[in-house]
């Protein structure tokens, strides 16, 4: 998309303040597969919101775990599976994202787009997401803030393999790429 029709579009179609900016399906899809995830791969979809890239691994025939706090954003997910025929692939689970541990250990995968600078504690998120994925496996994170994201990976068990700059709704990001060690 070029400048133009970016900011074009932003215009039209500004974010209200506070409102979740939706991750774009082709985004998702992105982020899902440069895991290398595959058929009957388990993906962790943290802080799934409306489910946007829970539904994009789904689509690619993987097993999903999409968790979130928000009970009314993971209503509108699970309608949304649902009315793609893609509910039996996702287990919606309602739990705070530094919990996956608990909820799952040996997952392919742990996708999130959370917002780095909304976490309470970053570190310990991405120690959650460490063990909830199988050794090899890979954390895809999206940020605006990827200073803030190297500095909260310190001496957590990943290995930044990779760094995309792409849109991700009305403005720009970082998707990294960590291998768990």
């Amino acid at each position: 998309m070029g400048v133009v029709r970016f900011v074009s579009r932003a215009i039209r179609r500004p974010l209200r303040v506070g409102a979740p900016a939706p991750t774009l399906r082709g985004t998702a899809r992105f982020m899902v597969e440069v895991t290398g995830v595959g058929r009957g791969d388990l993906v962790v979809d943290a802080g799934t919101g409306t489910g946007v890239v829970a539904l994009e691994a789904a689509r690619l025939g993987c097993e999903v775990v999409a968790v979130d706090l928000d009970e009314e954003l993971l209503k509108v997910a699970r309608e949304r599976a649902r009315e793609e025929g893609l509910d039996d692939r996702i287990e919606f689970v309602r739990a705070d994202v530094r919990e996956l541990p608990d909820l799952v250990d040996r997952a392919d995968a742990v996708i999130s787009t959370v917002p780095i600078k909304t976490l309470p504690d970053p570190g310990r998120v991405f120690e959650a997401y460490a063990e909830s994925v199988r050794p090899g496996g890979r954390v895809v994170q999206l940020t605006h803030w990827p200073g803030r994201f190297l500095r909260a990976v310190k001496g957590v068990p990943l290995r930044v393999e990779r760094r995309y700059l792409r849109w991700v709704h009305l403005v720009p990001g970082f998707i990294f790429v960590c291998r768990r060690e």
